[in-house]
């Protein structure tokens, strides 16, 4: 299991993080029979993966707190705590800001050529990170905390994109002259597909960050999603499929965008729009595997959702199909 599995997971059988989420033990149940169907015997024996499993909770909740995590012979035991510091009240911002501005020799202005991004490499955010989680006098969101330090040093706009990885952390500074306003009698029309945004920028974005070979899993983990929310647990009917499959799966796709990258809905609402439209066989290739699959093991449910096809014939792009 990966982190990107656990976040799966975590996203699909979970309610949304909050303060007072509460664990149940039918949560711990489903929990540790999806290990069990999903992954090796002796998983649940190997220390790194336990400390994954926390790793995955930790971030799962850090939106919205702390948490307070033990896991014990198959029993899990969460209590979700309130940050008590905004970032911009942080007693240790001006440190930070400091390591920003004796290291700024490191800083890569124009990334790629292109003057709109900068890069924070890996040795000048492992500092950061060093320093950030080395921090103990107070109970503070520390992603939240580099995020508003690298928006204040490099006076950034609040639509600009920072993203932060294991290898750089990514500014993508988004040039609004390019974007397109659009009308109210506008919304529902072809002029608004990616929210106005200018397809260049997308482009670029895509080039640039998202193209990477971390991302190879992406539309895999969008396309389980689906199925697992939509299909294996509210089991739609084809009514519903139909009228509502694009709908819910780019409404995934924002959900994994604005969770992996930045809580940028403006920008990555278009984006999402876009790279939908680029990678839709791909999406709906995983979404058929994973059905198949559920066919495969005799899931009654997805043979009958499938059978509805089977009993006429449809017309697509002017093509007959049986």
């Amino acid at each position: 299991m990966n982190t990107s599995e656990l976040r799966f997971y975590l996203k699909t059988y979970l309610d949304k993080p909050h303060i007072d989420f509460k664990w149940s033990d039918e949560d711990n149940d489903k929990f540790f029979t999806y290990i069990s169907e999903n992954l090796e015997e002796d998983f649940l024996l190997n220390n790194e993966n336990l400390l994954l499993i926390k790793q995955a909770f930790k971030e799962y909740f850090e939106p919205v707190g702390y948490i307070l995590f033990k896991l014990k012979e198959q029993q899990i035991r969460i209590k979700v705590l309130p940050y008590k510091i905004e970032p911009k009240e942080s007693v240790n911002l001006p440190a930070i800001l400091k390591i920003f501005s004796d290291h700024e020799n490191l800083v890569e202005y124009d990334y790629k050529d292109n003057k709109n991004q900068i890069s924070i490499p890996k040795e000048l955010k492992d500092e950061i990170y060093n320093f950030v989680n080395s921090i103990e006098n107070e109970e503070i969101n520390k992603k939240e905390l580099v995020r508003f330090a690298v928006y204040s040093f490099f006076e950034l706009k609040d639509n600009d994109i920072v993203i932060i990885k294991d290898e750089q952390i990514f500014i993508k500074m988004l040039d609004d002259t390019k974007r397109r306003i659009v009308a109210e009698n506008e919304k529902e029309t072809i002029a608004n597909r990616y929210g106005g945004i200018d397809e260049e920028e997308l482009q670029t974005f895509y080039d640039d960050y998202f193209s990477k070979q971390e991302n190879k899993d992406f539309f895999y983990i969008v396309a389980k999603t689906f199925v697992g929310i939509y299909l294996l647990d509210n089991k739609i009917d084809n009514y519903n499929y139909e009228k509502n499959v694009f709908a819910y799966i780019q409404s995934i796709l924002l959900e994994q965008l604005t969770t992996s990258f930045d809580r940028n809905e403006d920008f990555f609402k278009g984006f999402s729009g876009y790279i939908f439209r680029m990678h839709f066989k791909e999406v709906f290739g995983h979404i058929a595997n994973l059905i198949l699959s559920e066919i495969a093991a005799s899931n009654e449910y997805m043979i009958n959702f499938l059978r509805y096809y089977s009993l006429g014939v449809i017309v697509l792009d002017g093509r007959k199909y049986k």
